[in-house]
């Protein structure tokens, strides 16, 4: 006697929410086991399951962008506070008023440093904003909206550390020239060009 497939509707009850534990409410294995082999189900419950598997991707976004960003933000802040006291320093040590040019360029270099330590503790802030809300998720404590917020919180501090690495690779007679780096993919796989 050959085994017979379960029913789609066996396999939806066996993964019912009320059967599965409450802990993991993002996990997708209880709605992708839900539908039947060739991915077909019925209008409401495949669109709750898409709608977890989107909610899933976001979660696992946001969670990369934190770990990126506490990974990265920590140590360029360090680096970056250290520049903004070198350049209090340069200050305390110079008359303004004998090289009004040199003065300038130093004074533009403080600003620099202290908007980019502005930044990077903000991104930490984000960073910490989006990793709450993740974890608030996982409680079924937050809307889609929310946590829609935090995902876009996310992407621009990813957004903001590629441009402060950019900013790293590009400072110079490059950055003052606008320089960037375009990447373009051929038929032949990427390829990287500067201009």
């Amino acid at each position: 006697m050959a085994p017979t497939a379960p029913s789609p509707a066996s396999v939806r009850a066996a993964a019912s929410p009320r059967c599965c534990s409450r802990s993991r409410p993002w996990s997708s294995a209880g709605r992708v086991a839900a539908l039947p082999a060739d991915g077909r189900g019925d209008g409401a419950s495949t669109a709750a399951s898409y709608k977890e598997l989107g909610l899933y991707s976001l979660k696992k976004r946001i969670e990369d962008a934190v770990v990126r960003v506490e990974t990265t933000a920590s140590s360029a802040l360090e680096m970056e506070e250290a520049r903004r006291i070198r350049q209090e320093e340069v200050l305390r040590g110079r008359n303004l008023w004998d090289n009004p040019a040199k003065s300038h360029e130093t004074l533009s270099a403080l600003a620099d440093a202290i908007r980019v330590v502005d930044h990077l503790k903000d991104l930490r802030y984000k960073a910490e904003e989006a990793k709450l809300i993740s974890q608030l998720s996982e409680m079924d404590v937050i809307n889609v909206e929310l946590f829609k917020q935090a995902y876009k919180t996310s992407v621009d501090a990813t957004e903001f550390l590629d441009r402060y690495q950019m900013y790293k690779l590009l400072k110079g007679p490059y950055d003052k020239e606008g320089a960037c780096i375009i990447v373009t993919a051929g038929s032949d796989g990427a390829a990287s060009e500067a201009s």
